[in-house]
Order: C-alpha cells, then structure tokens, then sequence
C-alpha cells in the first residue's frame, strides 16, 4: 500500500496536467467514472478510471475520443508501469481505480 501511495503523490508531484490542468468529466456509466485532467502549455494528459463496480468491465475508448486525441495514442498506468494501448476498448478490474499518463 505504501509503495501504491508513493508512486501516485510522486506522480502528481511532476505532472503538470495535475497540478494545474483543465478537468473534463464524463457521466458514470456501469459504475465506471472517467475525467481527464490537461495542461495547454505542456500538452500533458491524465486519464483516471474509477470503476466502483464489484466485476471487472469494459470501456468503450470511443467515448472518450475528444479528450484521447488521436488514433495512435499510448499510455502508461502510473502505479504499474505498464504500457497501453488507449483505442478500442480496455477493460478494468472490479473495484480497481487506474491513473494512466497519456503519450501522443
């Protein structure tokens, strides 16, 4: 748990999009809440899932296109360190928030 609280406030600490980025939020859909966060200046871009189901479920990256810009957009799940591929669709665990640093 600690090693999870440590790369997200270090995380926050270097991304601008954080600190000081715009919000856009999209209404909750199966209990899954999506918002982005961006900064203008340094085209960053934050994508945080929120899924408060108690099963696992499947997003629809489409919905989301505005705020993804772009086909061939990658990203990188900050507390994993794993790299993904942000078109299609992706599907989340149960219970399971995801903060995923956005690449163009």
């Amino acid at each position: 748990m600690r090693d999870y609280t440590a790369r997200l406030f270090n995380f926050r600490k270097k991304s601008m999009a954080l600190r000081r980025g715009s919000m856009t939020h999209y209404l909750p859909q199966g209990n899954v809440y999506v918002f982005f966060r961006y900064d203008a200046v340094t085209q960053s871009r934050v994508m945080t899932i929120l899924n408060l189901a108690n099963e696992s479920r499947t997003l629809d990256l489409g919905r989301y296109a505005d705020d993804l810009c772009g086909e061939e957009v990658k990203g990188v799940d900050v507390v994993s360190g794993q790299s993904l591929d942000c078109k299609g669709s992706m599907t989340v665990a149960g219970r399971q928030a995801m903060v995923i640093s956005i690449d163009k």
